[in-house]
């Protein structure tokens, strides 16, 4: 079953239309600024889920239809909350330690199972890992590693088949759920590797038959770990922080390291950190491929400390309107961040 997007808006009963181009809706007490969650008494995800399913209970939670043709069908809050339990108790059943070290894949576009299987992750204090096409093979099968990822939610047998195949013995993966029905040769590929292929549809009879009630995580523990694209080496842990303006801010990134084509491991932050003391840098952007064997860096010079050195230094010749001069700068300036480096 997939859900499609229409481009209507779809308005809403009580809410306050804050912009008409983008028809983007907000609670009446909230146009001018976002709540504060300080004051809110849930403060987890899955507090929130909970107190959610307390309040509108038979309200409709997410909607969506099976093609263009059909109308719209919803499932309530409460078939919701019945929903993730079961999806929860079933990852427990196949073996999975229920604690906040246990990582879970999501493999799928954004539909409502998305959802469902990081709802449910919560209820029990799993930790959904996100993982994208996009990625390609090799990041497919770093993050499977790198998490060490037992089970992995795929919402398509072609992602399926892409988790089957880039599976080798040094692999943690033991369970793969698909949403659609695989085939029996697909069943048996699988099982060749160790992997055990269950469906969406066994996976909630499993969670109906073994419920067991939900363990909350605490308000300390991971919600959630997305990897970047990895475009300079393998895909990377941003890690960010909340600012006292309810914003995320990205402050550094989670073993940010790549191999050069001969073997070499590179930390671009440190290298950017070390040549950014120069007073000649402003800004300092490294950048690697492992195709290369050797990283090249983009320097932003402080037009202000060249013109002040220029004029300390008695070197008012250097001015970059010829290329000698250019070059004179280069090489001053190169030099300056080697004597940094060391």
């Amino acid at each position: 079953m997939e859900q499609y997007e229409t481009a209507q808006a779809v308005h809403s009963t009580g809410a306050v239309e804050i912009d008409a181009d983008e028809h983007i809706y907000s609670h009446p007490e909230y146009t001018q600024k976002l709540y504060d969650h300080h004051g809110f008494s849930a403060q987890t995800l899955y507090e929130l889920i909970n107190q959610a399913v307390q309040l509108y209970g038979d309200r409709p939670l997410f909607s969506y239809r099976s093609s263009l043709d059909t109308s719209f069908q919803s499932y309530s809050y409460k078939q919701v909350w019945n929903m993730i339990l079961d999806i929860g108790s079933a990852m427990a059943h196949l073996g999975l330690n229920i604690s906040n070290e246990a990582f879970i894949g999501i493999y799928g576009s954004a539909t409502i199972y998305y959802a469902l299987f990081l709802y449910s992750s919560w209820c029990y204090s799993f930790v959904p890992v996100g993982i994208y096409d996009s990625l390609g093979h090799d990041g497919v099968q770093f993050i499977i590693k790198h998490a060490n990822l037992k089970l992995i939610f795929a919402d398509n047998l072609k992602r399926v088949h892409n988790l089957i195949e880039c599976h080798d013995e040094s692999s943690s993966l033991e369970t793969i759920v698909s949403l659609s029905e695989p085939s029996l040769d697909l069943i048996e590929i699988a099982k060749a590797k160790g992997i055990r292929l269950v469906t969406y549809t066994t996976m909630m009879d499993l969670g109906k038959t073994h419920r067991i009630e939900p363990v909350p995580p605490k308000l300390t523990d991971t919600a959630v770990i997305m990897y970047t694209s990895g475009s300079t080496g393998e895909p990377k842990g941003d890690v960010g922080r909340w600012t006292t303006n309810n914003a995320m801010q990205i402050i550094d990134r989670h073993k940010n390291i790549y191999k050069l084509s001969q073997g070499e491991f590179i930390a671009p932050e440190k290298i950017e950190g070390i040549y950014g003391r120069s007073q000649f840098i402003s800004q300092v952007y490294v950048y690697g491929d492992s195709l290369q064997n050797f990283p090249i860096a983009i320097v932003l010079l402080d037009d202000d400390f060249v013109q002040k050195w220029t004029a300390e230094n008695d070197n008012d010749s250097i001015v970059l309107d010829t290329d000698e001069s250019k070059r004179q700068l280069t090489e001053i300036v190169l030099k300056d961040m080697i004597e940094k480096g060391k």
